[in-house]
Order: structure tokens, then sequence, then C-alpha cells
């Protein structure tokens, strides 16, 4: 007599929860965040070409939960108080929102047999590195930064796209203003988890020395030693060729993943008058992350 199928697996998924490497690799994800356009997509599609790291189509699922976190808290503070808070603890609210970013993790690890590494991009995630330590204390976040005034040019081109009209501010000022904000946030947050856990890469560096950048990041995830090199050239690689496709699960599974024209790429520099007002609002923080002044002058009309 045959054993049941509800008993033949590992005793967690026969009980509807998902088996323990998923947990694991869920639970202990490397978050890969950044003010949009960035190149945070470039950097995943990079690390994605190694069958070490598994990932999917960016979840937003830290922006999601902290609405959720949101909206429990303030109803609790209420002078007449309601919502799930009248229903639930605080922690056990966290410990469905963990369950939930488990399930949206499932597909992305169980596709990628032999990932040991979950890397999760999401740029705004920048924003909630805080709910990150609070709901998943073995994560790591790789805080990608770029040039100020290459972001501000990529955001205005996308605001004028048909992908971007929606998120993508369309001015000098609401562009800066948007990296400010994630780069800030994530900045603030990477003070308080440490050098273990958090790691600032410059899109600069990843262009002009791929090798030293990506091993620095090699190193952030603990993927086992590469004394060889050859994880490292292939890594190399991989970013010349744009990486490894991304791959969709879920309601979406089955669509074919293109980027849409214009999202790599298609922006024009800044001029020199645009370019210092992006400095000037910008002021310290350009110093602070390494990058350079703006020395140029516009000529004498």
């Amino acid at each position: 007599m045959g054993v049941p199928e509800a008993t033949s697996r590992d005793g967690a998924e026969a009980s509807g929860e998902p088996p323990s490497r998923v947990r694991s690799l869920a639970l202990a994800p490397v978050l890969l965040v950044g003010a949009p356009r960035s190149g945070t997509t470039w950097l995943q599609r990079t690390l994605l070409s190694m069958p070490e790291c598994c990932g999917g189509q960016e979840s937003h699922a830290l922006c999601t939960i902290a609405k959720v976190v949101g909206d429990f808290e303030r109803k609790a503070a209420m002078e007449r108080p309601h919502g799930l808070a009248a229903h639930l603890t605080r922690d056990g609210l966290l410990d469905q929102m963990r369950r939930l970013w488990v399930a949206a993790m499932r597909s992305s690890i169980e596709a990628t047999p032999h990932a040991i590494r979950l890397l999760e991009k999401t740029p705004d995630h920048a924003m909630h590195l805080d709910l990150a330590d609070e709901l998943l204390p073995e994560s790591k976040a790789i805080h990608l930064v770029r040039d100020p005034r290459d972001v501000v040019a990529s955001l205005i081109a996308a605001s004028r796209r048909s992908w971007g009209a929606g998120w993508a501010p369309s001015t000098v000022e609401g562009a800066t203003r948007r990296w400010i904000e994630c780069v800030d946030a994530a900045e603030a947050s990477g003070r308080r988890l440490g050098p273990t856990r958090f790691l600032r890469v410059r899109y600069d560096d990843l262009l002009r020395t791929p090798e030293s950048a990506l091993a620095k990041v090699l190193g952030f995830l603990d993927l086992p030693p590469d004394r060889s090199g050859d994880r490292l050239e292939f890594l190399m690689t991989a970013a010349e060729n744009g990486g490894a496709e991304i791959p969709i699960f879920g309601e979406l599974s089955g669509r074919a993943f293109v980027e849409p024209e214009g999202f790599v790429g298609g922006s024009r520099p800044l001029g020199g008058l645009a370019r210092r007002r992006v400095t000037r609002l910008v002021g310290s923080r350009l110093a602070e992350l390494g990058f350079e002044p703006d020395t140029r002058r516009e000529p004498a009309s």
C-alpha cells in the first residue's frame, strides 16, 4: 500500500508550509535598492547570471507591507481605535507579513534549485530598510548609488515615456528630490545596519573599475571562495553582455519579459545650468558619496 501523498513529502510542505530551503533563502535575502534609474536592473541581471543567485521581477513587497503596517499603527492610535489592531497584535501582523514575503519569493527560489542567495531588487525598498530589518533580521542590503546629475537626466527622460509618465518626476527639482529621499533613507538605515549587512556600491565604479567593484559585491554575498577567479571573470562578462533575463511568476507567469523602448539608456546629459541646480540641491552629499563637483561654467551670453 502506497504512502499517502500528504505524508510522503517534507513535513512542512505537506502541511502547506514552504520547504525549509525556501524559508531559509527567503528570510535572508539580499535587497538591491537605490534611487530609480540608478542601474539596479543592470546589476540585478548581472548577479542573476550566476547559478548561486535567484530572484525575479521587482516585487515592491516591502512597500506594500509598509502600507499595511502603517494603517495598522494609525488606526490603533485613534481615539476610537479599530482595524486589524483590534484582532491581531503587531507581532502577529508581522508574522503574517513574513509569511506573505516567503510566499512571494517561493517561485523564484524553487525555479533555481542550486541557488544559495535570494536577490530581491526593488529600488523603492530603499525607503523601507528599517522595516526589512524588523521583518527579515537576517537580510542584507546593497545600495547602488549613481551620480545624481545622471539620475535626474534619466528620470526626466523616463517621464516623457508612456512607461515612466506615472512615476518619474519631470522637473530637475522633482527628480533631484526623488534621488535625495531614496539615498538619504538608504544611507540612514545603512548606518544602523552596519557594514556586515549594508554595502554601498557606486554605479560609476561598476563601469570604470568593474573587477574591484564586483569583487566587493561577491564578498558581501558570502558566496564560496573564488580562488581561481572564474566566478569574477564570468560576472564581468555577464555585466558586459547585459546579464540574465529576469523571470516572471505568479499571475504574470508565461509573459515574456521585454524591457520597453528607452528603458535602457535613452537619456541625454543635463546642460550646465541644470547640472549646477542639481549640485546645489544635493549639497554635501555629492562629495560624501565621492562624486566630482561641477566646475564647468556656462559661456557668457
